[in-house]
């Protein structure tokens, strides 16, 4: 321990900003994350050194060439499917530069049927004004409004969607930039899987100095990692009927107002398709969230936890939400509100010996809601059996308390258990849970769905409660 605080003692000799750090990491994550960051800081910084170099290698091999854009461009006219995409970029006091960069990229694209639908949010510098409009008159598929009243990102993102006209809506922010072949790689995807409604690539971040660095090359398609964190970012881009039904961004999750995007757009399509390889660069600008630093945009991290939170109560699923660090979310069961459901009520006192044998062996307390039994149905615990998943089990005399029940609740299974459960059994059983139930968006009781949850032979026995810190 000592040798770690002698590390630190060296690093803020060295640069005494870093103790402002460590202060911010103790103040948001704690002490466990500190010490971590301290033990490892130094293995950590070079192993994202040599990433980043190996990053640098794949840029130079994988960033399009002229000859490759001119070629895009050529095949693209050759697809069936050519969707306008209007790319949706909300401005407010971007610095000239940057903002010169983000509408070149976009007028740079090998795909051609584009519009820049640029909405200010009523910039009290004139280098905006006067950066749209010059553009405008360059290229007529640079469209804008000038709002006459700030509202932040989520208006000003709204108000461009409102004068957008493609069947794509792709989000770029103001100080970001698309890679050439974005928009191609778009079309080439929607010319394979023509269903698609929601589309997002991979992204790396581009420094003040213009280094490229961190690369995310993200999973496909990942609805539990979504709800860990937001990790489609950029770029992201949703068919206009999505964003319609959807009623476009909402105000008042300012800071992550992309996250509650997509977590209400998922609700409403599984045609989701990544594609992978990187097409957006995020910029790690000092007041970014991308240049990592904790005191910036606080708000984001509430608006996120806010978003998430709304999600699962319009799912019907009664999680915790725990940061585990900023941006990065665990769930936990609540366990208030669960259900039971027997054929047998003599099982009960099986059920209660059972919970008193759990507890008692335990190292930590479990919580159990007390029991209330109601005929063949309690409203406290949902156990089901898998002699009870066989679809005549729905039509049955049960089979309506069985629905009801898997509506708004956590499913538990195998009743027949004795002894402590693994903690990693624990987690897995939860994963596999949330996994189901969020496969049936709908979360109409579909036997299917629970038997799947079945398939994982390792899962024999079921935590009834929750260990409680």
């Amino acid at each position: 321990m000592f040798a770690r605080f002698k590390n630190l003692l060296i690093v803020v000799i060295r640069d005494p900003t870093k103790i402002i750090l460590a202060a911010s990491i103790l103040l948001t994550d704690g002490p466990q994350v500190l010490k971590h960051k301290m033990s490892s800081s130094g293995q950590t910084g070079e192993y994202v050194k040599q990433i980043n170099e190996q990053y640098m290698m794949w840029f130079k091999k994988n960033y399009p060439t002229q000859a490759q854009l001119d070629a895009q461009m050529n095949l693209a006219k050759t697809y069936k499917h050519q969707p306008l995409i209007s790319i949706i970029v909300p401005t407010y006091n971007t610095q000239a530069a940057l903002l010169t960069t983000c509408i070149e990229s976009v007028l740079a694209q090998s795909y051609p049927n584009w519009e820049l639908c640029i909405a200010d949010d009523c910039s009290t510098d004139d280098k905006v004004r006067d950066t749209i409009l010059e553009f405008s008159k360059k290229d007529a598929r640079v469209k804008y409004v000038f709002r006459k009243t700030n509202g932040h990102i989520s208006a000003a993102s709204n108000s461009a969607i409102r004068i957008a006209s493609g069947k794509w809506i792709g989000l770029l922010d103001h100080d970001d930039f698309l890679w050439p072949n974005a928009l191609f790689e778009v079309i080439k995807l929607l010319n394979e899987k023509p269903k698609t409604e929601f589309i997002y690539s991979d992204e790396d971040k581009v420094s003040v100095s213009g280094t490229h660095f961190d690369p995310h090359f993200k999973p496909n398609w990942s609805p539990l990692t979504l709800l860990s964190c937001n990790y489609i970012t950029h770029f992201a881009l949703l068919s206009s009927s999505i964003m319609k039904k959807i009623g476009g961004f909402r105000v008042g999750f300012e800071g992550s107002q992309d996250y509650d995007l997509f977590l209400r757009a998922c609700q409403h399509t599984d045609k989701i398709e990544h594609i992978p390889t990187i097409l957006y660069s995020w910029r790690a600008i000092p007041n970014s969230t991308a240049s990592g630093r904790k005191d910036v945009k606080p708000y984001a991290y509430t608006s996120a936890v806010k978003a998430l939170q709304e999600s699962l109560d319009l799912r019907s699923l009664p999680y915790h939400i725990h940061e585990s660090s900023r941006g990065f979310y665990q769930l936990s069961p609540n366990y208030s509100k669960i259900h039971r459901f027997s054929e047998d009520n003599s099982q009960d006192q099986q059920l209660l010996e059972s919970m008193q044998l759990f507890n008692s062996k335990s190292e930590k307390s479990i919580y159990f809601p007390e029991m209330q039994l109601m005929n063949h149905f309690s409203i406290d615990v949902l156990i089901l059996n898998t002699d009870i998943l066989n679809s005549n089990a729905w039509n049955s005399p049960y089979g309506g308390s069985l629905k009801r029940a898997y509506q708004n609740s956590i499913v538990n299974l195998n009743f027949d258990f004795t002894g402590i459960l693994p903690e990693n059994q624990l987690c897995s059983t939860n994963f596999l849970i949330r996994k189901s139930i969020l496969k049936n968006r709908n979360a109409n009781g579909d036997a299917e769905v629970l038997r799947e949850i079945l398939k994982n032979k390792t899962i024999n026995k079921v935590l009834l409660g929750y260990k409680l810190n």
